[in-house]
């Protein structure tokens, strides 16, 4: 690390995420915070990365954080169980929607979370039916491999595997003598996705779908979540049978569940955001980015509480002025749709350096367009270059 208080790696994984966060303490301290990537993701890739991370940290993890468990924050460790297996690992910092109970179980909201899952993958296998690209990597970004979270927490020993969620104590996580933690972000994303709202939701979301298989000439043109540009009102997919697709339509739910809004927001609500503070730099890492995570990051912990905003409150204004000292920020990188992103653009300083991934969508090209604007050259853009693997940012 050339003579900077702080020096981050970031790694291109497309849509997986994995950064080594390095900084001189009493001695060089390594946190890592996620490692994954979707499984058609180039195994050598993965393996280049780990074995990156062993040799830059010296074999040393004092610190890894997951954000959530979705498959591409998490899938590299197991994936690279040999070379993790030789890393030394001092604590691990997981969402607390990840915690397990007496018998080794996840949560129960967690649990029905990825028990949405199942029925698309059992009427998909029942019909053979092909899948948007894009469809199917959601479906298997949401269901993750349990051994996945049981080898991280076999990382470390001495009840080193620690539960992350923000609570009316904003204290930070002292993880070194230089450096502390501070998360923004709610562990109450999946509280909200009782069985009573899923089946509103599922009866709501039918009746907008029936609409449009019924040819309804106003209308307009429509690319369903599951089958893409290939399905429009009532013309079923062109690679599709007619039986199968009768099969489709006559399990509501599935058809019904195909928005799909259900499962994603339910895990992303409850990703983790959260600052590191290390010796004076304020560095922001934001795992995904929704509605509700947004929510809570502005908001008193009271106001989030009650939800019912007092937009006089002073506490809320406390709250919204933590960005105002931001050094570094990662923002999400997918799901570029949401307008949140923009919004932390514009309450970030221009002096901060900042993270953008980039991908097919032309949602990401216009927030690099505008960050590119504000931030100059302290802009850093990753998955732009073709085989490389990783960018450096000092602090």
């Amino acid at each position: 690390m050339p003579d900077h208080k702080i020096g981050i790696r970031a790694y291109h994984l497309g849509r997986g995420e994995c950064f080594l966060v390095q900084f001189k303490d009493k001695k060089r301290r390594n946190i890592l915070i996620d490692f994954g990537a979707p499984s058609n993701h180039p195994l050598s890739e993965l393996s280049a990365v780990a074995k990156d991370v062993a040799d830059l940290s010296d074999g040393k993890l004092d610190t890894v954080i997951i954000t959530h468990d979705h498959v591409d924050r998490i899938s590299g460790f197991l994936s690279q169980k040999q070379i993790f297996d030789s890393i030394k690992v001092g604590e691990v910092w997981i969402n607390g929607m990840c915690e397990v109970d007496e018998e080794d179980e996840v949560s129960e909201s967690l649990q029905s979370c990825r028990n949405l899952v199942k029925p698309f993958r059992e009427v998909l296998a029942e019909t053979k039916t092909k899948v948007d690209k894009a469809f199917k990597y959601r479906l298997e970004n949401n269901c993750p491999v349990e051994a996945q979270l049981d080898y991280v927490s076999d990382m470390v020993k001495d009840n080193k595997f620690r539960f992350l969620e923000r609570t009316g104590d904003t204290a930070d996580i002292k993880l070194s003598r230089k450096a502390g933690l501070n998360v923004h972000s709610p562990l109450g994303g999946l509280g909200n996705y009782d069985d009573v709202w899923r089946q509103n939701q599922i009866t709501n979301i039918n009746t907008r779908l029936q609409s449009r298989l019924e040819n309804d000439p106003d209308e307009p043109a429509y690319t369903h979540p599951m089958f893409g540009d290939s399905f429009n009102r009532c013309q079923k997919p062109s690679h599709v049978s007619d039986s199968d697709f009768r099969t489709l339509r006559r399990k509501n739910f599935i058809l019904g569940m195909s928005e799909y809004d259900l499962v994603e927001k339910a895990i992303d609500n409850s990703a983790l955001v959260f600052t590191l503070d290390i010796d004076g730099k304020k560095l922001l890492f934001a795992g995904d980015i929704t509605e509700a995570n947004w929510y809570w990051m502005n908001y008193c912990y009271s106001c989030c509480e009650l939800e019912d905003v007092n937009p006089d409150c002073p506490d809320c204004k406390e709250v919204q002025t933590q960005w105002a000292d931001i050094d570094f920020c990662k923002v999400t990188s997918h799901m570029l749709d949401y307008e949140h992103e923009n919004e932390i653009l514009d309450l970030l300083p221009a002096t901060s350096q900042l993270l953008l991934s980039k991908h097919e969508t032309g949602a990401t090209d216009k927030l690099i367009r505008e960050a590119r604007e504000k931030h100059g050259s302290n802009l850093t853009v990753i998955n732009s270059t073709p085989n490389q693997l990783w960018s450096d940012i000092y602090l």
